[in-house]
């Protein structure tokens, strides 16, 4: 061995007097590990290059979410003072019906057993008429007209077959409206006729064409009472009636029927 010593890092020789250097050995040895090792750090810096540039675009990337983050940050924090706008605009609109509210039930309250100075005529209205008036109002509105029924093919049906039995909806009623289809094929009106329950259901539908010669009236029994609930329509068709003879093209359809208290 031509050196005594070597260095800590890369062993490159160290000599001392006594020592003779070789070229073959000791200077080649050496070049070769020198060369080594900045070759090693020359493509670790190479490497820490490509992984700054992958760096500086992920940051570029983060900066850009971090800007449209703080732009929906501001934007919520608009949409949320508007909000609270809002919620105040409903606070003090929620005050004022309270007042309303407290206002109209002093006024309902003042209207039981006391004078109301209303009429224009210059004549009181007594609370009690006034009080009838409300209970006549209320107990039509909690009993209103209710369907019983409704032809099966829909408001504009083509006929009705014989012996069809209706069936109602049961329920305490004490008139029955019945809508009826009268049709000649032309102009099909919607005919409307109230009836007292209990009773066969008639109707009479009248029409003039302008002259005497042709004028035009038709009536039937339309509905058979069976029970208050079963009405039978066997009994038909509106038959027209006229000067010129009786016939069949106008006719009748029931299509729906009401119950009312």
């Amino acid at each position: 061995m031509s050196h005594t010593n070597s260095t800590t890092h890369y062993n490159l020789p160290q000599f001392v007097g006594t020592d003779t250097p070789g070229w073959l050995t000791d200077v080649n040895s050496a070049m070769s590990s020198i060369d080594a090792a900045v070759y090693a750090r020359q493509q670790e810096a190479a490497a820490n290059s490509d992984a700054i540039t992958a760096n500086t675009a992920d940051i570029t990337t983060l900066q850009g979410r971090m800007s449209t983050a703080e732009s929906s940050i501001t934007a919520l924090d608009s949409a949320s003072s508007s909000h609270g706008a809002s919620i105040d605009n409903i606070n003090q609109s929620l005050a004022t019906v309270t007042s309303d509210v407290a206002a109209l039930s002093t006024r309902v309250t003042n209207l039981d057993g006391a004078d109301i100075a209303y009429d224009h005529t210059g004549t009181d209205l007594e609370a009690a008429t006034v009080q009838a008036a409300i209970t006549e109002v209320n107990d039509k509105v909690a009993h209103p007209a209710e369907i019983l029924w409704t032809h099966p093919d829909g408001l504009d049906p083509q006929g009705l077959n014989g012996n069809t039995t209706i069936t109602l909806s049961s329920g305490d009623y004490t008139y029955l409206e019945v809508e009826f289809k009268a049709t000649n094929g032309a102009a099909d009106p919607h005919i409307f006729q109230k009836f007292l329950k209990g009773y066969d259901i008639s109707i009479f539908y009248a029409s003039a064409s302008g002259s005497s010669s042709s004028d035009t009236f038709i009536m039937s029994r339309i509905l058979h009472r069976v029970s208050d609930t079963e009405y039978n329509a066997d009994l038909g068709q509106l038959r027209r009636m006229s000067n010129a003879g009786n016939s069949v093209d106008y006719f009748a359809i029931p299509v729906r029927i009401w119950g009312i208290k």
